[in-house]
């Protein structure tokens, strides 16, 4: 299963998960995961396929919204340095910018009909 947009999964504040070649995928899906506060890191194994690291992901919180981006087209990592980023999409943050947008343009219409005015 190739995801490169989005795909509902199971990260609220985003994850790096990273390949290590010599590391192995957990047995306890919440084992080998750290949080930083903002992020979750995990190794992974070279061969670890997309639903592996999918299904491990999904164990963390309950399903959300997320983008996965994968450095390589495969559907299994086959190299170390691979990384596999999750990140939310925060719903709040796209709305406040179309607002704002929204606010400065009209500010710029009215500003522009005022100067062309005099």
């Amino acid at each position: 299963m190739h995801c490169s947009a989005i795909c509902p999964i199971g990260i609220k504040k985003g994850a790096d998960v990273t390949v290590d070649p010599d590391g192995g995928v957990a047995k306890d899906p919440n084992e080998g995961w750290t949080f930083d506060g903002s992020r979750y890191t995990k190794v992974f194994s070279v061969g670890t396929t997309l639903k592996e690291i999918m299904d491990d992901l999904g164990a963390l919180e309950k399903p959300d919204h997320v983008i996965i981006s994968v450095t390589s087209s495969e559907d299994v990592l086959t190299e170390a340095g691979m990384t596999v980023t999750v990140g939310w999409i925060n719903y709040v943050n796209i709305l406040l910018v179309i607002i704002a947008l929204i606010i400065v343009s009209v500010l710029a219409y009215k500003l522009y009909k005022r100067e062309r005015r005099d």
